[in-house]
């Protein structure tokens, strides 16, 4: 299928070719994916990017940091709720950081990058935003079971139970952030294949998107409501 659209205001031409080649030897399909996009530059984009690497990014990293300082030099913050909260800054840390390179990657047009190059990067963007909404979620749970089970806490919520869901968070977080790159493995797309734009919403198929959303982000949201809403409810019923 190939469809070209002229836009003759701006006087460029925006060719979008896509090939879908069953293999005759597997049943993976092979992705030849050709994109010439001109370079996003409009005047709002440009602020938008200038406001996230300047001032967003340093602040996340500072106040991110911070937080690690202090729970690293007084002996007396390193609780089970706050380690928790360590993850959760290392993770923002993380976001924080790469920010800038995931604004070029959005912003920018190639003439040829490899499709794998990008979807490493975006990866390791979206294993590090699992893990802040995964412990987020966490730190819900346990602001729950405060509340709903003050007697049993103290037991339910260790040290060595804080650490080993810690663990399966960034384990999970790993397997569903690189999720895309695994579908573009195990479907056969191309060694070298190139694209103009390295963009997400270009190079992270909708399946994969889909599948993010039903393994993370969906339940995450659901689970959030319940507990703050519960504490909600408490909050209130106490200030009566």
């Amino acid at each position: 299928m190939e469809i070209s659209l002229i836009n003759y205001t701006h006087q460029a031409l925006v060719l979008y070719t896509v090939e879908t080649e069953p293999t005759t030897n597997t049943s993976s399909y092979d992705f030849n994916v050709t994109r010439s996009l001109s370079k996003l530059s409009t005047p709002w984009a440009v602020t938008v990017a200038l406001l996230l690497v300047f001032v967003i990014s340093p602040m996340i990293v500072i106040g991110n940091s911070l937080i690690l300082v202090a729970i690293c030099r007084f002996k007396r913050l390193r609780t089970p709720s706050n380690y928790l909260v360590t993850s959760l800054a290392v993770s923002d840390l993380g976001v924080g950081t790469f920010m800038p390179v995931g604004t070029y990657l959005e912003s920018g047009s190639y003439q040829e990058i490899n499709v794998h190059t990008c979807l490493v990067s975006y990866s390791v963007v979206i294993t590090l935003c699992c893990v802040s909404v995964l412990v987020m979620v966490a730190i819900a749970v346990d602001r729950f079971t405060s509340l709903a089970k003050p007697l049993r806490y103290q037991n339910l919520i260790t040290h060595t139970a804080v650490e080993r869901y810690i663990f399966v968070f960034w384990i999970y977080s790993a397997i569903v952030g690189f999720s895309p790159l695994g579908y573009v493995l195990v479907y056969g797309a191309v060694n070298g294949t190139s694209v103009g734009k390295c963009s997400f919403g270009a190079i992270v198929a909708r399946p994969v998107q889909l599948f993010m959303f039903c393994a993370v982000y969906g339940p995450s949201a659901l689970v959030l409501l319940t507990c703050y809403g519960y504490v909600y409810v408490v909050a209130r019923g106490h200030a009566r």
